[in-house]
This record gives structure tokens, C-alpha cells and sequence, in this order.
């Protein structure tokens, strides 16, 4: 879903083309509301003159450039071209595996479970609070992601084995009739675990409470191991055991190669092993050189 806000994202040329050119003199100049609900298809023109009867500013939410719309409309020929901030937004965070189990033991008990499941499934968070017990078959050892579930509206099965079929085993154990959610806290769905995680984080040395300066003046905050962090570390565990990048891409749910690789970022001990490896070939390489100088070759013939 890509969301964007006028006189927020946009330059104040980006404001001036949408007020004239997707406003007729029929409508008010001055609009309030949303376009869409995140899919293009929901993005029509009388969504657009819902938005635009409200005054104030129109925010379109159509999963793609909001000028679509006024180029299906017959308002704009083409989508015109508006320069974007370059981002540097590029997430680096991995949780090794010994870092994790020092994690788990800091996590309050109802959260070990939960967040053991996203380190070896790859879920986003969200997924994972979404899960439901129709969504697991314990017989056929598989679990499928309802596509609402998703992010990218597509469904995906999570096979069962190893520590992810002890986690949910552990769930069933616990299993509630009043409550159909897998993971759960006393029978109520999980809710924001931030501060616990915070405090876990800084127990086991992967975090802490910093003091940052703010136009407010001074405020604590937390820096370290976040939870999409997880996410990351189970993809790119998923590579180095072995399994194809297309499989990986199935069980974690990405759709493009792009972002899988900005979650694939090569760590420092990558870099060392690959520096061995080119040291290792290096020593293994004649010390003598093949090739003869031409004037030496010459003389010898």
C-alpha cells in the first residue's frame, strides 16, 4: 500500500496540479478526504468526488500514484514526473541465532512462543497476531496464511517441523475454547509487546535507552534489536542453510527480488569469509608466471 498526503510528501507543485487539474469547475477547489482504501480499483471518480466535497486537503490511498486516477479520468495525458526525496531507509538489523536465545530468555513467558515463531517463520508480526487455529493443520503439519492476513493480499503455507512444530504444538497445548487465536494472553489476542520486547532486548545486551534531543528537549529512547529484525534474520538463515531463493521468497512472502535482497544485506562476517575464501584461492595459484615476455619469447625462438 502506498499512501500519499498532500503538503506532506508531495512539493507544493505536486499540491497545484492536483487541485486544478483533478478538480472541474464543478467542484470545490478546496477539498477533505480519502481516496481509495489501498487498491486502485477503489479509486474512482466518484471516490473522488466523495473527497473532494469535504474542503480541505484529498488524500489518496490507491496503492499506486494518485495520478492515475486522473489519467484514467481523461484529466492528464500522462502521469507527469515529480521528483522524490532520496531515502536512506534501508533496514540492516539480523539477530544471530545465539543473540536470539539470549532474547528468548529475557522475553516474559507469554511472548517466548510468539516471537520464537516470527525468528524461524519469517511472519510479520501482524501475521502472526492474525493467526487463528482454522488456519492450522496439525495432522498435515502446515500452517496457511489467509490472504487478508498478508500485506500483499496473497496466501502462503508454512510447513511444520523442527522448532516451529514444537512452538505450535506448545500452542495447542494452551489452547483455549473460548479463544481462536493461536498465540494469545490469558484468551485476549496479543496486543503491543514494545516494552516488553525493549526490556528484553536491553536484558540480553541488544539494546538500550538512549537520550536523544528533540524540539521538545530531551527525551529517552530506544535503540537497538527491533522486531522486524527477526523477520530479516529468518530469511537470511533461510539462504544460508541452503534453500533456493525462490522457495525462500514463497515462505516469507515477498514478491519482489528487490526487497528480498535489501533483507538478504550481507553481514561483516560474510565479508570475512569471503576475504578467506579469495585468500585461500590466492595461495593455491602457481608463484611463477605463465605468461613470457615478448622479448624473451622472441630471443628463444
Amino acid at each position: 500500500m502506498r499512501t500519499c498526503a498532500w503538503g506532506v510528501r508531495r512539493t507544493a507543485l505536486a499540491v497545484v496540479v492536483a487541485l486544478v487539474v483533478l478538480a472541474s469547475p464543478s467542484r470545490r477547489a478546496l477539498a477533505s478526504g480519502v481516496v481509495g482504501t489501498g487498491d486502485p480499483s477503489t479509486c474512482t471518480e466518484g471516490a473522488l468526488d466523495s473527497a473532494l466535497a469535504g474542503g480541505g486537503t484529498v488524500t489518496f490511498n490507491c496503492g499506486a500514484s494518485p495520478f492515475t486516477l486522473a489519467v484514467q479520468a481523461g484529466r492528464l495525458s500522462t502521469r507527469p514526473y515529480i521528483p522524490m526525496l532520496e531515502e536512506h531507509n534501508a533496514r540492516q538489523g539480523f539477530v544471530d541465532h545465539g543473540s536470539f536465545l539470549a532474547l528468548q530468555d529475557a522475553l516474559p513467558d507469554h511472548l517466548k512462543d510468539p516471537l520464537a515463531f516470527l525468528y524461524f517463520s519469517g511472519w510479520r508480526i501482524s501475521e502472526m497476531r492474525g493467526l487463528e487455529w482454522r488456519d492450522v493443520d496439525l495432522a498435515g503439519r502446515v500452517v496457511r496464511l489467509r490472504p487478508e492476513l498478508s500485506k500483499n493480499k496473497d496466501g502462503r503455507v508454512l510447513p511444520l517441523s523442527g522448532e516451529l512444530l514444537d512452538v505450535i504444538e506448545r500452542a495447542a497445548e494452551q489452547r483455549r475454547l473460548d479463544c481462536t487465536h493461536v498465540f494469545h494472553v490469558d484468551g485476549q489476542p496479543i496486543g503491543d509487546v514494545r516494552k516488553a520486547w525493549w526490556r528484553a532486548c536491553i536484558t540480553a545486551g541488544l539494546g538500550a535507552m538512549v537520550t536523544v534531543e528533540t524540539p521538545g528537549g530531551p527525551k529517552r529512547k530506544y535503540q537497538g534489536v527491533t522486531r522486524h529484525d527477526l523477520r530479516r534474520s529468518a530469511i537470511r538463515n533461510m539462504v544460508r542453510a541452503g534453500i533456493p531463493e525462490r522457495v525462500c521468497m514463497a515462505l516469507s512472502g515477498h514478491k519482489t527480488r528487490a526487497i528480498f535482497e535489501r533483507y538478504n544485506i550481507v553481514s561483516e562476517a560474510d565479508l570475512t569469509a569471503a576475504a578467506d575464501k579469495l585468500h585461500a584461492h590466492l595461495q593455491q595459484q602457481p608463484a611463477t608466471g605463465r605468461v613470457v615476455p615478448l622479448k624473451a619469447a622472441k630471443q628463444a625462438g
